[in-house]
């Protein structure tokens, strides 16, 4: 921003003095600048549309990275390295061609950029020599030579200007992908009344409750109705993808009914504050993530206040007390990122400590 305003001034004051001193000669030495001018906005714009290309690649690489690694056990287990690393550098090559193209269009602007300024210290040199041999023209060496030196004074800093524009629709490029993540509205908000759920007992009803994940698709779940009372179990059995997990889902609002109520002791869920309501449900997910912290961290997740006696009875619960202190650090155990240092059943017992 700063190189891009100094060019702005340095073109500008030098343009005003020119003209100041001779108008007819600035015209003559500035006319030069017009195409290149238009030249550096098209170039503004390849460099926008092209780089957001770069980043589009850049991210596909990055995704296929993280799912290599997340996912190195069945690639393994299926032998397919060598497939993965295909995909690997067919992906980055794409990304590095994508990348010289991006060059390339600098290196044809750096070049013409600088026969312009050649051009305009041609011009000047030439006509106000023709301007000088007038009697009365006003044109001396050594006013040639004061915009011999304005000329070369502006060349730097508008050749420059075409890395400030690339510079510039990068960072705009780059920031536009950032903000369609910051601005896309969230789909669950607090209602504008909402009110802290109190400590609840537990007793939570699906009235009539209904569920279409998009207008697209059809209902997911129609006219549920259940009742849970605080120490009761309810199982739900079905087949895959009858709405199990969604019903669950349902409860610390994850996603919101499209018919229907879904109450805890009489307060619609939708009418509280989703702290409150969520801080009071204890979740397994079907996928256990881990954090990298301690064993103790993860089980005191939800809780971070709660004391090493609460910590041991929760992992008593979840049968996961014994295994821990096997550990030679215990509870102070590290289980790396996403748990990897803990087998998938280990997993499962610190998650329902935690919840």
């Amino acid at each position: 921003m700063i190189d891009g305003l100094n060019t702005v001034m340095i073109v500008t004051f030098a343009s005003v003095v020119m003209f100041t001193i001779h108008p007819l000669l600035a015209a003559i030495t500035l006319l030069p600048l017009v195409p290149l001018v238009y030249g550096s906005i098209r170039f503004a714009s390849f460099v926008d549309r092209e780089w957001r290309k770069v980043m589009e690649r850049l991210s596909n690489l990055g995704d296929h990275l993280q799912e290599n690694l997340v996912g190195a056990e069945v690639v393994r287990a299926f032998a397919r390295e060598n497939h993965e690393i295909k995909r690997f550098r067919e992906e980055n090559e794409r990304l590095y061609n994508q990348n010289i193209y991006v060059i390339h269009g600098w290196t044809n602007y750096i070049p013409f950029s600088a026969i312009m300024i050649s051009i305009s210290t041609a011009l000047t040199l030439i006509f106000g020599a023709l301007l000088e041999r007038q009697t009365g023209s006003g044109v001396t060496i050594g006013v040639i030579v004061q915009f011999n030196y304005y000329v070369l004074l502006m060349a730097f800093p508008i050749r420059f200007f075409g890395f400030a524009i690339m510079l510039v629709n990068q960072g705009i490029s780059s920031a536009r992908r950032v903000f369609e993540i910051i601005d896309t509205p969230e789909s669950l908000q607090d209602s504008p009344d909402a009110y802290t759920l109190p400590e609840i007992e537990g007793v939570v009803r699906f009235e009539n409750v209904s569920l279409q994940y998009n207008d697209d698709l059809p209902e997911t779940l129609y006219n549920i109705d259940i009742e849970a009372h605080p120490d009761e179990v309810i199982a739900l059995i079905g087949k895959t993808g009858s709405g199990k997990t969604s019903i669950v889902n349902l409860i610390p609002r994850f996603y919101d009914v499209t018919g229907g109520k879904i109450t805890i002791d009489g307060h619609d869920v939708r009418d509280v504050t989703l702290e409150s309501l969520r801080s009071q449900i204890g979740t397994v997910m079907q996928q256990t993530l881990l954090f990298s912290a301690t064993i103790r961290e993860n089980i005191a997740y939800g809780n971070p206040a709660a004391d090493e006696e609460s910590i041991i009875a929760a992992a008593r619960a979840a049968n996961a007390h014994d295994f821990i202190t096997e550990f030679p650090d215990g509870y102070d155990t590290l289980v790396g990122e996403r748990g990897v240092t803990l087998s998938g059943g280990q997993r499962q017992r610190v998650a329902i400590a935690r919840a």
